[in-house]
């Protein structure tokens, strides 16, 4: 599976951050220990491989360091959390076989029995995939392939399915292409832009859930850094199949710009 950078950078700054605290902690069985409660065994030993790979980068890198330092000292901090993500962005855009490395390492994430339901769903509500599962009212916005939804009495039973058939985080897609195309900028990496659109449009993937307190936080700093990429965004939040919540929140953010 070919992963952007964003994404990769993403995925591993939200399977690490739980337990980067145990991963820098010089004792290595209480860490391990707490650790595995936060990850299950697997889940620690999938952590110290990623480690592995990344602790020589990350010992010549002062802002990565300070920025893990950052997260160990408060995991949930959403602040903090976005200034490792930026970090980890730069330094897999730097390094394309590191990334490679942490992308192999990432993909043995969660071993599910993959091909047997196959499915491909952007975001959904009340979802229970597995033998005898059942899905009670739920909502997608993503694409269902290959699987038993649509076709009530398999192994997944459907009440009351609404979809909207698009993976909003899609829609994205044309405006970051056009960042990787802006020209250089001295003053703002273009890492810096992905890393607000892609935290963004997962935002935004939550629908009615989206948290907007964080959506016009990152909105005001992609004006500020990007305006050319910052109106785009904009046209994407107010289409008419974008939540609610969301739209309003994009009608009144262009009225201030």
């Amino acid at each position: 599976m070919v992963m952007d950078i964003a994404t990769l950078a993403k995925e591993l700054t939200d399977f690490l951050t739980p337990v980067i605290p145990f991963l820098i902690e010089t004792t290595e069985r209480i860490a391990a220990g707490e650790a595995i409660k936060r990850l299950s065994a697997a889940g620690w030993e999938q952590a110290k491989a990623l480690w592995e790979k990344l602790k020589p980068r990350v010992e010549a890198k002062p802002n990565l360091q300070e920025a893990l330092q950052d997260v160990a000292q408060d995991p949930k901090n959403e602040d903090a959390q976005v200034s490792l993500r930026y970090q980890f962005t730069k330094l897999l855009t730097q390094d394309p076989t590191l990334a490679a490395e942490i992308a192999k390492i990432l993909q043995s994430q969660n071993p599910v029995q993959l091909g047997k339901y196959n499915l491909n769903i952007g975001t959904a509500t009340d979802l229970a995939i597995g033998d005898n599962a059942r899905l009670v009212k739920p909502t997608f916005s993503g694409n269902v392939e290959g699987s038993y939804i649509g076709v009530a009495g398999g192994d997944v039973k459907i009440a009351t399915s609404q979809s909207s058939g698009i993976d909003i985080r899609t829609l994205f897609d044309s405006v970051l292409d056009r960042v990787r195309k802006r020209p250089a900028d001295p003053h703002v990496d273009i890492t810096e832009i992905i890393g607000y659109i892609d935290n963004i449009r997962n935002e935004v993937a939550s629908g009615q859930k989206a948290n907007l307190t964080k959506l016009g936080r990152w909105l005001k700093h992609l004006a500020e850094i990007a305006p050319d990429i910052h109106e785009p965004i904009i046209a994407i939040l107010e289409r008419p199949d974008i939540a609610e919540p969301v739209r309003l929140l994009a009608a009144d953010v262009r009225k201030v710009n």
